[in-house]
């Protein structure tokens, strides 16, 4: 009676790990992992061209209580060696709790990859936590 249960498990844990299930990638438009902040509920940033032009986006959500968010953007273009070379800053501020930016690069070239990164520093009850994130993508 024991080998037969004993058997009976052992397929059914081999009928379930052969069972698969569909990997969810965040540069699908998926939302990936986000790190665990105390004052930031969500960092989003979005990268796109046109016609030679790199146009960014920026959002920064702060948990209940945030009385302002400083955040400084940059473009950076990603060398072969896999360094990042800054071409443009942005700083930009709020004193509510989301901070949504924009902007453009003009003179960008088909086949290089850039990255807008952010850092920002957020107030909560009187505590200020910096917060960074990064998002690449080929033209």
């Amino acid at each position: 009676m024991a080998k037969k249960v004993l058997s009976v498990i052992l397929c059914l844990f081999i009928a379930a790990s052969m069972t698969s299930v569909p990997a969810l990638a965040a540069n699908q438009g998926i939302i990936g992992i986000q790190p665990l902040w105390s004052n930031v509920s969500t960092v989003s940033l979005g990268l796109n061209y046109s016609n030679s032009t790199a146009n960014w986006t920026g959002a920064i959500l702060g948990q209940p209580g945030t009385t302002k968010i400083t955040a400084t953007y940059t473009l950076s273009l990603k060398n072969a060696n896999g360094t990042y070379t800054a071409l443009k800053s942005w700083s930009d501020s709020t004193n509510s709790d989301l901070l949504y930016s924009s902007g453009s690069y003009s003179t960008v070239s088909s086949g290089n990859t850039y990255r807008i990164s952010v850092t920002a520093n957020v107030t909560r009850n009187g505590s200020i936590e910096t917060v960074t994130d990064s998002f690449e993508k080929k033209y």
